[in-house]
C-alpha cells in the first residue's frame, strides 16, 4: 500500500448560503473527476480536508480554498 494525496486550490470571491453549498459540491466533484482521470479512485476510507483562508484585503472578502483527500492506494 502506498499513501496518496490529491489536492487542489481555488480562489473564490465571497459566497454564502445556497451558493456556498453548490460551490463546495462542484469543487469536490472536480477533484474526484481529476483523480479518476489520472487513474486514482479514492475509496470510502480515504480522509478529506477543506481549508479556507480569507483574503481580506481583496474586494468582496475573497478566500483561498484548498481541498483534497488522502489514503492508501
Amino acid at each position: 500500500m502506498v499513501p496518496m494525496c490529491v489536492e487542489q486550490e481555488y480562489y473564490v470571491p465571497y459566497y454564502t448560503g445556497e451558493k456556498r453549498a453548490i460551490l463546495k459540491n462542484e469543487l469536490w466533484d472536480r477533484l474526484r473527476s481529476e483523480a479518476v482521470a489520472e487513474g486514482i479512485s479514492p475509496a470510502d476510507d480515504w480522509q478529506t480536508f477543506w481549508e479556507e483562508r480569507p483574503i481580506r484585503y481583496l474586494p468582496q472578502q475573497a478566500s483561498l480554498i484548498r481541498l483534497g483527500f488522502y489514503g492508501p492506494l
